[in-house]
């Protein structure tokens, strides 16, 4: 049987893809409203929140699912304080928990 992504990062990364959508329906709702400043934001808002679902397709394979978290994690964590001031901040919860379901894997304790 082939190695798959264990059940902790794959609910880290489901919860971080969930944190992306709701931020991104939400700010393009707000954006759809007059609500908020900056209207061409919406494809950034967009744009994020899709990146912030792509490790969701590696499933499986582990470490690429681990290289992808961290890779889109990362940036993610740039790109929420520079882009703050259009309100990219609301990206961070999402970021931080790519970042969690990247080491999360219980397979891989290095105390064992």
């Amino acid at each position: 049987m082939a190695e798959r992504v264990s059940r902790w990062q794959w609910g880290w990364a489901v919860a971080a893809a969930v944190a992306g959508a709701l931020v991104t329906v939400t700010m393009l709702y707000k954006l759809e409203q007059g609500r908020w400043m900056y209207a061409a934001s919406a494809s950034s808002f967009f744009l994020t929140g899709l990146v912030v679902a792509l490790p969701l397709v590696m499933r499986a394979a582990p470490k690429a699912f681990a290289r992808c978290c961290l890779i889109v994690g990362l940036p993610l964590v740039g790109w929420s304080v520079v882009g703050a001031i259009t309100g990219m901040f609301v990206f961070m919860p999402a970021a931080l928990l790519l970042l969690i379901a990247a080491f999360a894997d219980p397979r891989n304790r290095p105390c064992a």
